[in-house]
């Protein structure tokens, strides 16, 4: 079972290493070619610093919006209806066992259906510590029983919950884990742990991937192009998260994310090529090359991978990387001059290492450098560089009135400039944070954060399907890696 508290640390997202640089004569190659697109056209050098901007407190209504994908692996498992409302939560309330009895009651009123759902409720109600009693016998699907038969399998897929759950138990616990996934998302795990994880390839078929929403078309294809490459060792659907986490937020034009998770299924090249080449291809179609060759100039006297980590930010890629992030890594490449190990802090994925701004700076002065201090220039450095120039000032007033003794104030700020976005977090977080008893002292802020920087924010995540996900998480799963995906490394 995972440790849900280990995604509160703020610090485990944000220090997802970024993709290593190709050769630099490919990379010069490469480079050269974008600008001489944009050499055609004599106009004034565009500021990739402050780009032409539109309050994206307006929903983004005339960009199309990322489709949910279909996979058929070819199985056909009748898995139940869900149930409606949640009866476990009346069953295992002021119990002494009140988590564990969540996850069994869910799992086990999910994979029964009829008379005998409403029997192992009534066994639930009689017995609520006591769920091997009551566990529905019926008989499952022949593939849940191929997949526990085989324990080694399990273990070498890294099929995680089922590596805890018993032989008796665990094909009933398989069919009320597919019972909670997408119908997509149900072939896709099938398929990796029947078809792809299997001799001596291990792949990971962790429940926690396959949960939740569904990848776009777009990035199911990129994922199965990046799943081809030689040394491959994850499923193609784990391969369309990484492809939707390097779009950029929707509500900001001139970012080239998009562009990149549309090249990503397009190319077939493989490592961190696929990533170069597709780059480039954003920064030609956003007219910006040569702008983002001046903002990284000063950087090309130092390390290749610090080019390469500079154009990847310059061209907006992940939710995280907003006009004002370019806004900032610009002033930081200035007043770092040739010193490359300053010039290397403007550059890290790990915002942790980037210095706040006056901003932040100033909205967390007075909170100390305890748990909440640092949490509090964590959180205000990743909203703020994710948002556009003019919102980011918006957001800077609103979080200079911060007390430092609310979590929640950041998302308050961002809920007025993101009032869609901030409404579909606010509302997940309302269901999703009362199922579990280890989830309910989390402070909402924190969770609605996350969700801002997630695939809500890009628009890969409806509203639907981060609702469908919020009523059905078990607790024996993570909500924020299972339901708020498309984030900056999946």
């Amino acid at each position: 079972m995972r440790g849900f508290m280990g995604v509160f640390g703020l610090v485990l997202w944000a220090c997802t290493p970024g993709p290593d640089a190709p050769p630099l004569d490919v990379g010069t190659i490469v480079m050269d070619a974008a600008i001489a697109v944009d050499a055609g056209v004599s106009s004034p050098v565009i500021d990739a610093a402050r780009p032409v901007l539109r309050d994206s407190g307006q929903a983004a209504n005339d960009v199309e919006r990322p489709s949910p994908g279909q996979v058929d692996a070819g199985f056909t498992v009748p898995v139940s209806e869900l149930p409606d409302g949640d009866v476990c939560a009346e069953v295992c309330a002021h119990t002494d066992c009140q988590e564990e009895c969540l996850i069994y009651c869910r799992l086990g009123e999910v994979a029964s259906a009829g008379e005998q759902r409403s029997e192992f409720v009534s066994c639930m109600r009689d017995h609520p510590c006591d769920y091997r009693r009551c566990w529905p016998d019926s008989d499952s699907d022949a593939t849940c029983r191929e997949i526990c038969l085989d324990r080694d399998r399990i273990e070498h897929c890294s099929i995680d919950f089922l590596i805890e759950a018993d032989q008796e138990l665990c094909p009933q616990v398989c069919m009320g884990m597919l019972a909670r996934m997408e119908p997509a998302n149900r072939q896709a795990w099938l398929d990796c742990s029947i078809n792809v994880c299997r001799g001596d390839r291990h792949i990971e078929c962790n429940f926690e991937t396959f949960m939740g929403p569904t990848p776009s078309a777009t990035c199911l294809e990129a994922g199965r192009n990046a799943a081809t490459c030689p040394g491959s060792h994850r499923h193609y659907f784990a391969e369309a998260w990484e492809c939707e986490g390097y779009r950029s937020p929707l509500e900001q034009r001139g970012l080239g994310g998009a562009v990149i998770a549309e090249c990503l299924a397009d190319t077939h090249s493989c490592g961190d090529m696929r990533l170069f080449e597709c780059m480039t291809q954003a920064q030609r179609g956003s007219g910006r090359s040569a702008a983002i060759q001046d903002l990284c100039l000063p950087v090309a006297q130092c390390d290749d991978e610090l080019v390469f980590r500079c154009r990847m930010m310059a061209t907006g890629m992940t939710p995280m990387m907003g006009h004002r992030q370019i806004e900032l890594m610009g002033q930081c490449i200035a007043e770092a001059g040739p010193n490359c190990n300053a010039l290397e802090r403007c550059v890290d994925f790990n915002f942790e290492a980037m210095q706040p701004s006056s901003i932040c700076d100033d909205a967390c002065s007075g909170c100390g450098r305890g748990d909440w201090g640092e949490q509090c220039l964590a959180m205000c450095n990743w909203m703020e560089r994710s948002l556009s120039v003019d919102d980011a000032y918006r957001f800077g007033e609103c979080v200079g009135q911060n007390s430092c003794n609310l979590p929640h104030q950041f998302a308050e700020c961002a809920r007025p400039i993101l009032p869609e976005v901030g409404q579909i977090c606010r509302d997940f977080w309302r269901q999703a944070g009362r199922r579990c008893p280890s989830w309910r002292d989390q402070p909402s802020g924190i969770a609605e954060m996350w969700c801002m920087l997630s695939g809500v924010r890009t628009g890969v995540v409806s509203a639907e399907a981060l609702n469908r996900c919020g009523r059905t998480i078990g607790c024996e799963l993570d909500p924020i890696e299972s339901c708020l995906k498309g984030r900056m490394g999946g």
